[in-house]
């Protein structure tokens, strides 16, 4: 009822919102998977709690008569139970069987009559060579999954070694999905190769702003035409870009249906590039970034041209037809020296520093697949490394009792509640660190 209670109830009835987590519904994917999650975690609890139930309301006694009860209603200490007292049945046959082949005559030496004793030594003579593969990563997982583990061997894992596996597991897979998900929002930065835009105008639409005679290194122009999937801009937030706002609502040309200009709704573009078209360029290509661009009508909108928006960065003109263009060359012959000169240094630094999209994709898919690797190979590896160090004590390969320094084993034995944090935050370190320098490299 508990776990109902809280996985199923408290999160649609209590809402609330922290700086740390938040129960509020955002919608999407993340909503809907915790919500069957939840679902999953309530409905076993209920389950495991309604057999807890069952179970006491049964003696022992009935719930082994009855073979259908005794394998729903049996707990884990019972099956448990069952199962060492079947390792040492099976251990004990095994013994028995090697002391009747020792004993038994498996060959003729005519009418020599041997007695049991020389037998056995002739026999375990020849057996000597013989070996059995115990331990093992393969041997390992294999009597695990089938049972053998238990059932033969009489190894048992304890609950904490589990649950510290359940816990990798599951912190594997958030990290995982947290690790794809910056990935994703690092690789969207890049403008998708497979999206269309086409932005052109004509030079004789636009004219170029002056503030006290001086050009300010832009160009502003009516009915700039939009073409294709990849032309959507950003909305300017009036708080945050309040000079490029007026900028813009300051030049920008007014509609020319209305003759009117209208700042309701300014849009600006990062990494976007307008091309001039008409008979002054040429036949010769020649560009202007985008820099804000007031919608009046559907594909059709008056802009501001040349200026990059990150750093109000003017004189952003490229191309050869650019010098057929007296507008534009008229512009372009306002910008000083040394800026032409600098802007050429940062725009070839930055080129040679920023890496390429696929190079960033590249990165992403084998950090990932490699922090996979590392996550399995962590889960992988625990069952048969405790498997190998119990097989060890039982061999005496480890000394216990007898061992001088066995005083300093039994000394912090609260040290292996340490374990399931370990596993889980160990394993969350490991792939995040994994990604990292393998995306770094």
């Amino acid at each position: 009822v508990a776990g109902v209670v809280v996985f199923m109830i408290l999160p649609h009835q209590i809402q609330f919102s922290t700086p740390i987590f938040s129960t509020e519904n955002v919608g999407g994917w993340g909503d809907t998977f915790f919500e069957v999650l939840f679902i999953i975690i309530a409905t076993l609890t209920l389950v495991c709690q309604c057999l807890n139930a069952a179970r006491l309301s049964f003696s022992d006694e009935f719930i082994g008569s009855n073979k259908f009860l005794s394998r729903i209603l049996a707990g884990s200490n019972a099956r448990d139970e069952m199962k060492f007292k079947s390792a040492a049945v099976f251990k004990v046959n095994r013994m028995l069987e090697n002391a009747y082949s020792l004993h038994h005559p498996t060959h003729s030496r005519g009418e020599v009559n041997e007695g049991t004793n020389e037998l056995a030594l002739l026999n375990f003579t020849k057996v000597t060579d013989k070996t059995e593969v115990v331990g093992g990563f393969k041997w390992a997982w294999k009597s695990f999954l089938n049972g053998d583990l238990k059932r033969k061997e009489g190894i048992w894992l304890q609950t904490r070694l589990i649950a510290g596996l359940m816990a990798q597991v599951l912190f594997s897979i958030i990290a995982i999905i947290i690790l794809s998900t910056i990935w994703h929002g690092v690789i969207v930065l890049y403008k998708d190769d497979t999206t269309y835009c086409s932005i052109s105008f004509n030079p004789e639409s636009c004219y170029a702003p002056e503030f006290d005679g001086t050009s300010l290194g832009i160009a502003a122009c009516t009915d700039i035409m939009f073409e294709g999937d990849g032309c959507d801009g950003s909305k300017i937030d009036i708080v945050s870009n309040v000079e490029l706002f007026n900028l813009t609502c300051q030049y920008i040309p007014p509609n020319p249906a209305t003759n009117e200009t209208v700042c309701d709704s300014v849009f600006f573009y990062e990494d976007h590039y307008a091309t001039f078209e008409g008979e002054l360029t040429n036949n010769e290509v020649c560009q202007a970034q985008l820099t804000t661009c007031v919608f009046y009508e559907n594909n059709t909108a008056a802009c501001l041209l040349g200026l990059k928006p990150l750093g109000l960065i003017p004189w952003r003109f490229e191309g050869p037809g650019c010098e057929s263009i007296p507008l534009v060359e008229e512009i372009i012959d306002t910008r000083p020296a040394l800026f032409a000169d600098a802007e050429a240094f940062v725009d070839e630094s930055i080129d040679d520093y920023i890496p390429k999209r696929w190079m960033v994709v590249l990165c992403a898919v084998v950090s990932l697949i490699t922090g996979c690797f590392v996550a399995i190979s962590l889960f992988a590896n625990y069952i048969p490394s405790t498997v190998c160090t119990i097989m060890k004590f039982r061999s005496g390969a480890i000394p216990s009792l007898r061992d001088p320094n066995f005083i300093q084993y039994r000394k912090t034995l609260e040290s292996v509640t340490y374990i399931i944090g370990l596993m889980a935050w160990g394993t969350w370190s490991s792939i995040f660190f994994t990604v990292i320098v393998v995306a770094g490299g």
